[in-house]
């Protein structure tokens, strides 16, 4: 099997030739250790390509960049015909974009974001998929991104965290109202992505139990990943979320989805689920494990141990690929290290 066949393996209940590992592309650039871990069978997840692109024609975006503290700082501007959003976000130490002004603050704004909401439309980028599918081969596999839920965009995007709890605290029917706004919205980029060529559809969730409660998450988010889920097994594709949090208090709740994997499933001890509880909670599912960073921060020894424990764990218990879907310290070593676990695990199992 090629590394794209070993995945598309797992999804279909299978068997994989090798044990199916996988790394998101943005993680791990071209060249020489990119090399040597593909040659020890790492697949590569290509994760940053969508079947669509979205115009909002009549709202004007401006930013502005300054430097601040030693700090790149970007502020942002949408301007609508119903009020104007500002928000204000950095470079951080690690090179990322970090918001720390979120655009939407109050029942007002959230008069904008339907706006904004309203005037979006999707078009196709086909060709995109296309050429990320070619220009990948059989080295891995092209994971199609499409919209986060539109309670995680509120979250992570719009409101943030605090934003967010006190809205629906001070304004309860006008945080309904965006949301059923937002969820009809969102049907064109659906339908887009539901006849595109991708094979694989993802939605980069982040979900977490401490802050996507079992009751949010039942409310918001479980009728909309069903939807999704429906509508792209229409089309014969696979469709799964990111949950890289604390997922114990959500396993009954994600056993309900018709979601096809969770991805970046990260068990203790970053997590507080463990894998053999997950594979016994959601059999239909496959579970995409995450490689929890902080193991990394073990010995050497520790670190192969760990990477056994969990091969056997999850190769065993069911539907089961590892991935690496966050930032990990010191790559070359990281991966190094979990690639001669997984060598010594083939050797003990041919």
């Amino acid at each position: 099997m090629t590394a794209k066949q070993d995945v598309l393996a797992v999804l279909l209940g299978h068997k994989p030739a090798r044990v199916p590992w996988t790394i998101h592309s943005g993680l791990l650039h071209p060249g020489t250790l990119e090399r040597e871990m593909r040659n020890a069978g790492m697949r590569i997840a290509e994760k940053s390509v969508s079947a669509y692109l979205s115009v909002a024609p009549n709202v004007l975006i401006e930013e502005r960049q300054t430097w601040e503290g030693n700090t790149k700082t970007f502020f942002i501007t949408h301007c609508t015909p119903v009020g104007e959003l500002h928000s204000r976000k950095i470079i951080g130490p690690d090179g990322s974009t970090w918001t720390q002004e979120y655009p939407v603050k109050n029942a007002d704004d959230l008069r904008a974001l339907e706006f904004i909401t309203n005037d979006t439309a999707y078009y196709p980028n086909y060709a995109a998929i296309t050429a990320a599918q070619k220009h990948l081969g059989e080295d891995g596999i092209v994971v199609s991104r499409m919209l986060r839920s539109p309670l995680q965009r509120l979250l992570i995007e719009w409101m943030g965290i605090e934003g967010v709890a006190f809205a629906f605290a001070d304004f309860p029917d006008e945080m309904e109202r965006i949301l059923r706004c937002m969820t009809a919205a969102d049907e064109m980029a659906l339908q887009i992505t539901a006849q595109s060529p991708a094979e694989i559809v993802w939605s980069a969730e982040n979900i977490t139990a401490t802050i996507t409660t079992p009751k949010l998450f039942a409310r918001y988010c479980l009728p909309y990943y069903n939807y999704c889920a429906a509508t792209l097994h229409a089309r014969h594709k696979w469709y799964g979320v990111h949950m890289d949090g604390q997922l114990a208090a959500l396993k009954n709740a994600v056993a309900q989805t018709d979601l096809d994997f969770v991805e970046a499933f990260t068990p203790p001890p970053m997590g507080d689920f463990h894998l053999v509880e997950a594979q016994s909670a959601w059999r239909d599912k496959v579970i995409w494990a995450n490689f929890p960073g902080s193991v990394f921060h073990s010995s050497d020894q520790a670190v192969v141990e760990y990477a056994l424990n969990l091969l056997e764990t999850g190769l065993t218990g069911g539907r089961f690929m590892l991935t690496f879907a966050e930032d990990i310290p010191d790559m070359e070593r990281s991966l190094r290290l979990v690639a001669q676990a997984i060598a010594r695990y083939e050797e003990q199992h041919r």
